[in-house]
């Protein structure tokens, strides 16, 4: 993980984020048709944990947390090989200009059993799971498309949750995503059975609105 002493980390995870809202067609990386086979490492389940739990992040980004020390093909190569097990899923997002921003990677029903297989995320169902498949053309303009609007709004906010964990120059601290993060509201009995408190259940006493003179 990087230390609060490298200059360039804001700068660089900003820039991209603006560049990704920059971002107007989506180009997906060759379906892989064999997936080959893949004993992970403590590090693969590592970066599956992460994508699962925050279902978009930049390859940047990954490799800002995982390998700020080595060249960025160090993961770029794992990521590969990640992809081609059919663990992960990843495309490409385009300004008009287009330019290109990192690769951007999300778990598959695969990866995610892999991970439950291991004891990890094991509270995550097959929600977390894309359900848009990839279009039929390598590339075409998804202006305005859910998953360009979602894919951007998850990566805008791992950048944010990264550098926070920057910011406090610890170890890698345990993330919990959108769906780790929801809080359901207790329930009650009642004659027609259990049912969850909504506001209706959450009038104050009378009483409680009284000021002392």
């Amino acid at each position: 993980m990087q230390t609060r002493a490298d200059p360039e980390y804001p700068r660089t995870a900003t820039r991209e984020l603006v560049e990704l809202d920059g971002a107007y067609s989506v180009r997906w990386a060759k379906q892989v048709l064999q997936a080959r086979s893949l004993e992970p490492e403590a590090l693969d389940l590592e970066i599956l944990a992460l994508v699962a739990c925050m279902r978009h992040v930049l390859s940047s980004q990954i490799h800002r947390r995982f390998n700020p020390s080595r060249a960025a093909t160090t993961t770029q190569r794992r990521l590969k090989r990640l992809s081609d097990a059919g663990l992960v899923r990843r495309f490409q997002f385009h300004r008009r200009d287009g330019g290109g921003v990192p690769m951007c990677y999300a778990i598959t029903a695969v990866g995610l059993e892999l991970l439950h297989v291991h004891d990890r995320l094991t509270a995550l169902g097959e929600g977390v799971l894309d359900t848009l498949s990839a279009p039929l053309s390598p590339a075409a303009p998804v202006a305005g498309d859910r998953l360009l609007r979602q894919a951007r709004h998850d990566a805008h906010v791992t950048g944010w949750v990264l550098a926070l964990e920057h910011a406090v120059d610890s170890a890698p601290l345990t993330l919990r995503g959108a769906e780790e993060s929801v809080l359901s509201p207790p329930s009650r009995s009642t004659p027609g059975g259990r049912t969850t408190l909504g506001p209706a259940d959450l009038t104050l006493p009378a009483d409680a609105h009284r000021t002392s003179s």
